[in-house]
């Protein structure tokens, strides 16, 4: 791999691109205060390489007129804000140019719209903004265009849903409560373009699993990045459940280095009295309705960290809150009610059978709420112990039943042979007749 660069070091380009009116003018009035004319310069001249052509970097120090040090010093901007991507390979470079933002997109961006503030003040940035913007005139007249269902028929769409609905695909009505995100996504993604992603990489759903991971094991965004960055092959392709290990592993680490806060952010004076059973809650933080619904809207892993006593929560049951928290995508409170539920029912462990079994019936039932899911667990709670109170009631009305006794049907002269025993002496055949019948039915009823 090549360490430095030399005027003999040889160059390609792998692609150049078709610059439109206005990425050219985001370049010129946006990008050129950031890098400097020479690193617009430089932009525009690789752009018009011929693609997949094999060149030596004596031919741009050539063109501009300047030593090795001041070219590297004008990629390296180009690097850093997102329009230049280099690859170092055996016998030389490979250079990737990548279209600039669009102006609204640069705006937009935390790092390199601050930095243009910072460099031109705050008068300056404010032209520069109103030339980038400068509104067009109004158009005369009275809006006619026509709207998509005035032209297109769209019953189709309406025969859908209902077949969706009778088949029972339909989706939920119920809508799942939205979440404060935990990352300025446009600051993350600035920060995995400086990487070299690519546009197409940095995904919406890419940063919601970011976002969340961010919220449940504390990461901020330059964590972030380095954790995609590990979790991205040389193809291109990001790796979800690395990303997800990787998080993890890194949380841990935090931990064992006492480098994150270990006390939950909400403490119960009693710990033995949580919000889901105790009907006095001592600690004032949690003994209205919103305080057991902040309580319980807390980190995943800090509500673990809690039912444990302070202690750090074992990997098995983080990676269980996560498969519910990211995988499941439920809510941090209903995650809490859920593992507070079961390690209540189990005595303190944690069965993962078992809280995929809760969760995937919450989920077919629509419980997407807190509220939702208190009352749920309370529900079946009250019913247990309707059971339980039912199954140790005393029963006084029942009679004390006896063991019955098979009684084997006689024949009708049985009963005359006994009246005939009471009322006189029986000849010997007779008695030896009474005994031969006696121990055959004693017989028979054994």
């Amino acid at each position: 791999m090549l360490t430095e660069l030399k005027p003999n070091s040889r160059f390609k380009l792998q692609n150049n691109i078709f610059i439109e009116p206005d990425r050219l003018k985001t370049l010129t009035l946006l990008y050129q205060p950031l890098i400097g004319a020479e690193g617009i310069s430089l932009f525009l001249t690789l752009n018009a390489f011929l693609v997949g052509g094999v060149y030596e970097h004596h031919i741009l120090l050539q063109i501009f007129n300047f030593d090795v040090e001041r070219l590297l010093q004008s990629r390296h901007r180009l690097e850093a804000v997102g329009l230049l991507d280099t690859y170092g390979q055996k016998g030389g470079y490979v250079y990737k140019i990548k279209d600039p933002l669009s102006s609204t997109d640069f705006f937009n961006d935390g790092i390199l719209n601050a930095f243009l503030y910072l460099k031109v003040g705050n008068v300056d940035y404010a032209q520069i903004k109103s030339m980038i913007f400068a509104q067009k005139a109004p158009v005369d007249g009275k809006k006619m265009s026509k709207k998509f269902n005035d032209v297109f028929d769209t019953s189709c769409l309406a025969r859908s849903n209902a077949l969706k609905e009778i088949s029972g695909v339909a989706e939920q009505k119920k809508s799942r409560p939205e979440l404060k995100s935990s990352i300025n996504p446009e600051f993350l993604a600035s920060l995995l373009r400086q990487k070299g992603f690519d546009e197409a990489i940095i995904s919406l759903k890419l940063l919601q699993l970011l976002d969340e991971m961010a919220f449940l094991y504390k990461l901020d965004a330059h964590e972030l990045a380095r954790v995609v960055f590990n979790a991205t092959d040389p193809s291109g392709a990001v790796d979800f459940d690395k990303i997800k290990h990787d998080a993890r592993s890194h949380f841990r680490l935090l931990l064992d280095d006492n480098q994150i806060d270990n006390h939950p952010k909400v403490v119960i004076a009693s710990d033995k009295e949580m919000p889901l059973k105790s009907e006095s809650v001592k600690s004032e933080s949690v003994e209205s309705e919103d305080g057991v619904t902040r309580f319980l809207s807390q980190n995943p892993v800090d509500f673990l960290q809690f039912k444990a006593g302070g202690a750090s929560p074992v990997p098995a049951d983080i990676k269980l809150v996560e498969w519910l928290y990211i995988d499941q995508k439920m809510h941090p409170g209903v995650v809490n009610v859920l593992v507070d539920y079961v390690l209540d029912y189990t005595d303190g462990n944690l069965p993962k059978p078992l809280v995929e079994k809760i969760a995937g019936q919450w989920q077919r039932k629509g419980i997407f709420t807190i509220q939702e899911a208190i009352k749920q667990v309370k529900s079946v709670v009250e019913g247990a112990h309707e059971r339980k109170k039912g199954q140790q009631a005393p029963i006084q009305t029942k009679p004390t039943l006896r063991k019955a006794t098979r009684i084997e049907p006689t024949p009708e002269w049985f009963g005359k042979v006994h009246e005939q025993e009471g009322t006189g002496e029986p000849d010997t055949q007779t008695n030896q007749r009474i005994k031969e019948m006696k121990e055959k039915i004693l017989s028979r009823s054994r």
